[in-house]
């Protein structure tokens, strides 16, 4: 790997420990620089209230009415989350569910699980573009590009692919809204942010569905705790935005022919 690292003019890693990785592979340590991970850069900035505000009128939520959000389902999820949401409609009769799974071919499957619980559902794109007015208290999510906009609905967040062994899914999102996110013990994709939230008190990690839908009734019956978690999670974010200028700002040293330059 020597020859080629030798050949980039700047690395910006995003931790101590990327660094001395690639320092130890071959790269020159003069020009590897810790700038931290610029990922979730811009997402405050994107979670505009207005655009949760004109889905909460499109799908007729009223004020103080729960939302549980399952975003990027898979696998297995695809069944527990839909019976860990009939068991909290026990504790919350009024209790609004969303489902999304992370891939739209898997829509059947989850729809057959909705079915077996017994819970009547709308397709989110029926209620969004006015043909349908929503009837029915869980609504499944059938196209893409709507899910960061729903997690501003949120009152419970749950990230799919982390109770099964698939990596997880982005836990920033709901973070950049505020949200508490509760996700599994597979997160091996996410690690940093993990840590990040974890760190700030708004990234919940269970163990198992018996822990997740134990987690998900405590706050259901506290939310003032969650809406505290959810603050320090956004402030988490607020330095993402100084990492990405500041990967900007060697990437202009280098253009311009500076210190960095090769």
């Amino acid at each position: 790997m020597k020859p080629l690292l030798e050949d980039f003019s700047a690395l910006a890693m995003a931790s101590s420990n990327d660094a001395k990785r690639v320092i130890g592979i071959g790269a020159p340590a003069a020009r590897v620089t810790v700038t931290g991970n610029m990922k979730g850069a811009g997402l405050v900035e994107q979670a505009d209230p207005s655009k949760a505000e004109n889905l909460k009128r499109k799908l007729q939520l009223k004020s103080g009415q729960y939302v549980l959000v399952a975003g990027s389902i898979r696998d297995r999820e695809l069944s527990w989350l839909p019976e860990i949401y009939s068991q909290l409609l026990r504790e919350q009769a009024d209790l609004v569910g969303i489902f999304a799974p992370r891939h739209l071919n898997r829509l059947g499957r989850l729809e057959a699980w909705l079915n077996r619980q017994g819970l009547e559902f709308q397709r989110l794109s029926s209620l969004v573009n006015g043909c349908e007015q929503r009837k029915t208290a869980t609504i499944l999510v059938d196209g893409v590009g709507k899910l960061f906009d729903l997690y501003g609905l949120g009152d419970l967040i749950f990230c799919g692919g982390s109770l099964v062994p698939l990596g997880g899914q982005n836990i920033l999102e709901p973070a950049a809204w505020g949200k508490p996110v509760f996700y599994g013990p597979y997160m091996d994709n996410f690690l940093e942010a993990t840590q990040l939230l974890e760190t700030a008190g708004c990234g919940i990690r269970v163990q198992d569905r018996d822990e997740l839908l134990a987690k998900l009734k405590h706050f259901l019956a506290n939310p003032e705790a969650l809406k505290a978690m959810g603050s320090n999670g956004r402030a988490a974010m607020s330095d993402r935005n100084q990492i990405a200028i500041k990967q900007a700002e060697l990437i202009k040293e280098v253009i311009d022919g500076g210190k960095h330059r090769a």
